[in-house]
């Protein structure tokens, strides 16, 4: 069975240590599938690579000898240990970049030429986070062939939805739910908390901190005047200020956030939470918007009303989104925009807020 083998087309390597005689391949000393494995460098057989069950280690000779590398970790496999858990040693003195010393399983990764979950480690899919990759692999159980993708489709025949091998179950499971059903509900223990809140908040105060209240009107009417300026660095104008100037940098660094972001809520009719920052930078262009509206009133940008008819009051119609869309793209009409209207804007939508609120 295809279970009882250790060794067919993968290959564990070395790379980044900063010993470079680690690096290279490592190649398999026993077939006994209850225990840790054990090691050998393919250069230089005196190298040993093994595993009490609470680190693994890199020996010069068997046994007690010389350790050259450590890393803490219960990992089943050398190439399961988590990424940064390496210390590397010369003359018993921890040498620096130890941490980029990574170990792990390459191969063919086919369909016809999968790895044996030896080859990969019997916790591969507990311990390692797979991103996009995706990997082909025996079932120990079964001697079946499976792809780990949650979908079907993609490149190498993937007709069928993937499966990955839980070790403590001897078992697969589908690789759509394996992480949020099988492992919430049966391994509990091995799932990753989630940070708490307000730890997340504070990663996204970077750009959050500096944004003014709207208990705050004068700084609402900085934020505003950044947001319709026109100048694009320092500027002659009495009203670009330093204030103005760097909140100018904050919402292009949102804006630049916005267009780079991957998370999934971003996308329309996604149902995931969506990214703070990108809903802030969306509001930010609402507000923009409507104060661009309000300009243009006023502006000499702003359409003039077809000859015949009758304005039903004295003040200017209202425009048109698309008609403040195709203002926006001339650089003329954004120019002709009256920034030191916006002061009086603001107070007046302000009072307006208040006045809701105290209804």
């Amino acid at each position: 069975m295809a279970g009882s083998s250790v060794h067919r087309h993968g290959r564990l390597l070395c790379r980044g240590a900063p010993l470079s005689f680690l690096d290279g391949e490592w190649v398999r000393q026993d077939s006994d599938v209850k225990s840790s494995p054990r090691y050998a460098h393919s250069d230089d057989p005196k190298l040993h690579l093994t595993s009490d069950g609470a680190a693994w280690r890199v020996t010069r000779g068997a046994g007690s000898g010389e350790v050259i590398a450590e890393a803490a970790s219960t990992a089943l496999h050398p190439g399961t240990v988590e990424v940064g858990s390496w210390k590397v040693f010369d003359r018993g003195k921890e040498l620096p970049k130890s941490a980029e010393l990574e170990m792990l399983c390459d191969g063919p990764n086919t369909e016809e030429q999968p790895f044996l979950m030896e080859e990969l480690g019997r916790d591969f899919f507990l311990r390692v986070h797979l991103t996009r990759k995706v990997v082909w692999f025996v079932c120990p159980a079964t001697g079946d062939i499976y792809h780990s993708a949650a979908k079907p489709g993609g490149e190498g025949g993937r007709s069928k939805p993937g499966k990955r091998y839980c070790h403590l179950c001897n078992k697969c499971f589908s690789a759509n739910n394996f992480q949020s059903q099988h492992l919430v509900n049966l391994h509990p223990e091995l799932v990753a908390k989630k940070p708490p809140k307000e730890k997340k908040e504070k990663k996204l105060a970077g750009l959050e901190k500096n944004m003014p209240s709207p208990a705050d009107p004068e700084r609402v009417k900085t934020l505003i005047h950044a947001l319709l300026c026109p100048s694009d660095g320092p500027s002659d104008r009495p009203d670009y200020t330093a204030e103005v100037a760097a909140l100018q940098g904050l919402i292009k660094r949102m804006e630049a956030h916005a267009a780079e972001c991957q998370i999934g809520a971003n996308v329309p009719g996604s149902k995931k939470k969506s990214c703070a920052q990108c809903t802030r930078w969306r509001q930010l262009q609402k507000l923009r918007d409507r104060f661009t509206r309000q300009l243009l009133q006023h502006g000499p940008g702003r359409p003039k009303q077809p000859e015949g008819e009758a304005s039903s009051s004295s003040s200017p119609p209202k425009l048109l989104k698309r008609q403040v869309t195709m203002l926006l793209e001339s650089a003329e009409n954004a120019a002709d925009l009256d920034l030191s209207r916006l002061p009086m804007l603001v107070d007046k939508e302000l009072s307006a807020q208040s006045r809701r609120q105290q209804a």
